[in-house]
């Protein structure tokens, strides 16, 4: 389960980056919504099962302030024609945070 789990977390943390690399054309449709929508949905899964998960409270509540700050930032840009990956990317650095607390965890197990 700590593959799966460091697998959605990984993917979660770094998806958003993708704004980085794809044209903004590209994204005027509702394709913008579905990268908005999926490292969201990911993101919520991880943050569940380390709410109910052995490991330190440091690192839930971090978890949650990720994902507080995921959904926020992706609803700020739900209903907005472009998306600015500067924005985007305050999302991955929070999430790399909690990613390196997992991390640390996991190496003291």
């Amino acid at each position: 389960m700590t593959i799966s789990l460091l697998t959605a977390l990984a993917f979660a943390v770094f998806y958003p980056l993708i704004f980085w690399i794809l044209p903004q054309d590209a994204l005027k449709n509702n394709l913008r919504k579905f990268h908005l929508g999926l490292p969201n949905l990911i993101a919520g899964l991880v943050v569940i099962v380390l709410l109910f998960s052995d490991v330190s409270l440091s690192l839930k509540i971090g978890a949650v302030i990720w994902k507080v700050l995921t959904l926020s930032i992706s609803r700020y840009f739900w209903k907005k024609p472009m998306v600015d990956p500067r924005l985007m990317s305050v999302t991955s650095l929070a999430g790399i945070v909690v990613l390196i607390k997992f991390f640390q965890e996991m190496k003291n197990i």
